[in-house]
């Protein structure tokens, strides 16, 4: 009984990591399409890989969102695995923090000539912090409920 629950909490914790992937991913290409950043998905993900000019814009797009989604899915286990038990919105605040810190780290280095604003940055950063929140909140949120039906 006990492994039926925790499979159906892996389950629950795939389904939120997809979503907030999702969210993550459209999100900053709207915010890039709109733009309030200057740092597009395209120029972090693809930068260092690819050489040259691409035709496929849309392979591009596609190809981004699930990089995305599958980064998203390995912090939402590492969350699982390690703040599962942390409630409230400081741990997500906390991986949001961090999530942008690696953003930028590696835009500085992938993208060198990249002109930091101060409209990227807060947009980036806001971001991250809604996308940690999301992701540790909601985690945190149904392990705290599967263990309340389990202790019942």
């Amino acid at each position: 009984m006990n492994e039926r629950k925790e499979n159906g909490m892996l389950g629950k914790v795939t389904a939120i990591g997809a979503v907030a992937g999702l969210f993550l991913a459209f999100s900053w290409m709207g915010s890039s399409y709109f733009s309030f950043t200057k740092l597009s998905m395209t120029d972090l993900l693809n930068r260092p890989f690819i050489f040259g000019d691409v035709d496929d814009v849309l392979f591009l797009k596609v190809t981004n969102v699930l990089i995305i989604i599958t980064i998203s899915l390995f912090l939402a286990f590492l969350y699982y695995v390690l703040l599962k038990k942390y409630q409230g919105l400081l741990p997500g605040v906390g991986v949001g923090v961090l999530c942008f810190g690696v953003v930028i780290l590696l835009g500085v280095y992938i993208v060198p000539d990249f002109s930091w604003d101060s409209d990227s940055l807060v947009s980036l950063f806001c971001l991250f912090l809604l996308y940690g929140v999301f992701l540790g909140y909601s985690i945190s949120f149904n392990w705290a409920e599967e263990e309340q039906k389990r202790r019942e």
